[in-house]
């Protein structure tokens, strides 16, 4: 839907470029192409009607586009930054990473190296490009603390010997001389702290940088003579605006993980579930290739790797681990990986190369009543798992044979290898001959087919049995765009596209194998990288103002703040989904009741110690209670939002971490009536 305003389609850009530029094409002389170069953009500009302007647009509000519209902004730059996610849920893969990113340890010829081992038999990414990252990454300690305002005692580092460090540039098994080190912004991880941080300091800019939420980038607007990218067209409740970006726009859209036609296209996997990246469907991809870009890394994922979704969760379950006493079966009934082997990011060793796992579906995860009473499947998962099978997750059966019966009728018809096994009996066969061989290594010893630890071994021998369907999952996709060592985003022609960068997981340099912090170390680097490029104005920029009337402008509205009443105390921290808020009526320093006024923490994970907690709050008239099992970072910000409304109460605050020390700054401007 085009908005009801003058405002020509797309269709009507390109046309209109080509008109525009039509006399130019004849001038033969250096300096009259320049000018008609010139002359073509101006046209084009001028044909355009714009909605907003601004001098850099960054699409995408993860790691990578908050570092880029930092740097651009704090080098004299109007920033636009435009987010297709409700305010809460942006952030991508970003904000539920690891928060950790690579720097290099000692020294940087070591990284770069390393890098160079990771790149392997690719010849890209380029040299350059390598050590442009290790450059900027050099440097990246001090950025913190100087543009970014972090205080290195609240953070911490791991010294790494590489993930590969096998590899030249790695240190095999000395792990106090590894060629990097992580760089975090807490004492912890996976706690969204480092993007948190990212994220105040783009508030910290809102004279220089403006937010949209819920404003999908749909279109890079092109000159199509020129090639020069001056804008981007954008969505908002149904309407359609195009906003120029004076100097240029960078791309930050993150992956596809979420992308049914790009996975299957380009990954060969028929589904998959991301680690709480629900908005990466591969926009920045679509984009670029209407402008012309090449694309690269398109087939390399970190992952896959083996969880499991359920219909209370819809991110799924990722922390199988090494699943002890549990076997994976394929649709024809048979092993085909070692369950516990230690896998690199989805990776496992074939013949000595490391290569993706295989995308096996459907796959089935089996165990025995003895193995399942005794170990929850997941950390979320209830003690025996009890619930869960109350529930239904599981198929159950008194024999392998009886339970082999209920997995074949659980997959899909196409899944049943009509070729291969043409009745369920063969298949039944086939999965009692499995598990029979299973119990044999197991009494044995030795895992002959796929030589699995013999200390991860446990029978299948009491019944009943159990199985559930396992889920294809990944940390991200890895390709997108070309870019080179300056943040350009590459042509199909080999050339930068005028105007246009890109960064972070979207066109990631890693082109096969990956280590462990490099897609925040890109997205930090590559960033700040394109933050300083982008800030530069053009030889061939259009200057002046081109908006048609008023610009337009959609601003988050701010969040409401609780109405307190009596005995009542607001108390806030940050949590995964950003500013978690609370409400605790304290009567005469009893908790008698915990509210949760403000929360977008991750469903299935952050929402269940949500759900959970405030009871136990309440019964332990306190916060000195364990943790939600798998939701640890969400159950510590709700501790230190509740232990602000207890200081406030006059109430003594104790709560002890899982190391016993007792750790919690309370922080804020807290209201209480």
């Amino acid at each position: 839907m085009v908005k009801d305003k003058s405002c020509i389609t797309r269709r009507g850009l390109v046309a209109s470029a080509v008109a525009a530029g039509a006399a130019g094409i004849a001038v033969s002389t250096s300096a009259g192409v320049a000018r008609a170069a010139e002359a073509a953009t101006s046209d084009f500009v001028d044909a355009v009607t714009w909605d907003a302007e601004y001098d850099v647009i960054v699409v995408g509000y993860g790691f990578a586009g908050g570092y880029a519209a930092i740097t651009a902004a704090d080098n004299g730059a109007r920033v636009l930054l435009i987010e297709k996610a409700p305010k809460g849920l942006e952030g991508g893969s970003s904000r539920y990473a690891g928060q950790g990113f690579t720097v290099p340890r000692d020294d940087p010829q070591q990284l770069v190296e390393y890098f160079q081992s990771i790149r392997g038999y690719y010849d890209k990414p380029s040299d350059a490009m390598i050590q442009a990252y290790v450059d900027k990454a050099a440097t990246a300690e001090t950025m913190l603390q100087s543009e970014l305002g972090f205080n290195p005692d609240d953070g911490h580092t791991m010294v790494s010997a590489g993930e590969y460090k096998e590899l030249p540039g790695g240190t095999g098994d000395d792990k106090d001389n590894g060629p990097c080190k992580y760089i975090y912004v807490s004492k912890g991880a996976f706690d969204a702290s480092h993007y948190n941080l990212v994220q105040d300091n783009v508030a910290d800019r809102a004279d220089m940088i403006d937010v949209w939420y819920e404003c999908p980038a749909t279109h890079l607007v092109q000159d199509p003579q020129t090639k020069v990218v001056h804008g981007v067209t954008v969505e908002h409740e149904g309407a359609e605006y195009h906003v120029r970006a004076i100097n240029g726009v960078v791309l930050t859209t993150g992956g596809y993980e979420n992308s049914k036609e790009l996975l299957s296209d380009h990954v060969l996997m028929p589904v998959s579930i991301p680690f709480g990246a629900a908005f990466n469907t591969g926009d920045g991809v679509r984009m670029a290739q209407e402008v012309g870009a090449n694309l690269w890394h398109m087939a390399n994922i970190a992952g896959p790797i083996w969880g499991l979704k359920t219909p209370d969760n819809e991110h799924g379950y990722t922390n199988l681990g090494k699943p002890t006493g549990v076997i994976y079966v394929g649709p024809d009934g048979t092993r085909f990986v070692n369950e516990a082997v230690k896998n690199r990011h989805g990776h496992i060793s074939y013949g000595g190369h490391y290569e993706q796992q295989p995308a096996v579906v459907p796959a089935y995860a089996l165990m025995d009543a003895d193995w399942l009473a005794k170990n929850r499947l997941v950390p979320q998962f209830s003690e025996g798992n009890v619930e869960e099978i109350e529930k239904g997750y599981f198929i159950s059966a008194d024999t392998i044979e009886e339970l082999a019966e209920k997995i074949y009728d659980d997959m899909p018809d196409f899944a049943r290898l009509p070729n291969y096994t043409k009745d369920m009996g063969p298949y039944v066969d086939r999965l009692k001959t499995t598990v029979d061989g299973w119990n044999a290594a197991v009494e044995a010893g030795v895992d002959e087919r796929f030589g699995r630890d013999p200390k991860t071994f446990a029978p299948l021998s009491t019944p009943p049995f159990y199985a559930i369907k396992l889920d294809l999952m990944m940390f991200n996709t890895q390709g997108g765009a070309e870019r080179n060592e300056k943040a350009q985003v590459i042509g199909l022609d080999g050339e930068p596209i005028p105007h246009l960068y890109s960064a972070g997981e979207f066109g990631a340099m890693w082109p096969d194998i990956y280590n462990g912090g490099c897609n925040i170390g890109e997205c930090v680097m590559y960033g700040r990288i394109a933050g300083e490029q982008v800030a530069q104005v053009p030889d061939d920029a259009v200057t002046g103002t081109h908006v048609s009337g008023t610009p337009v402008s959609f601003p988050a509205a701010p969040d409401e703040e609780p109405v307190l009443g009596t005995n009542e105390y607001e108390g806030v921290a940050t949590g995964i989904g950003g500013r978690l808020v609370v409400v605790c009526t304290i009567e005469d320093k009893v908790i008698k009741d915990v509210k949760i006024a403000r929360a977008m923490e991750t469903p299935g994970f952050g929402t269940k110690a949500l759900a959970a907690l405030p009871e136990r709050i309440v019964e332990a008239n306190g916060i000195n209670i364990d943790t939600y099992s798998g939701a640890t970072s969400t159950s510590n910000a709700l501790f230190k939002a509740v232990a602000s409304c207890m200081e406030q109460a006059g109430m003594e605050v104790v709560q002890s971490t899982p190391d016993g020390s007792q750790e919690f700054e309370v922080s804020g401007a807290p209201k209480f009536k």
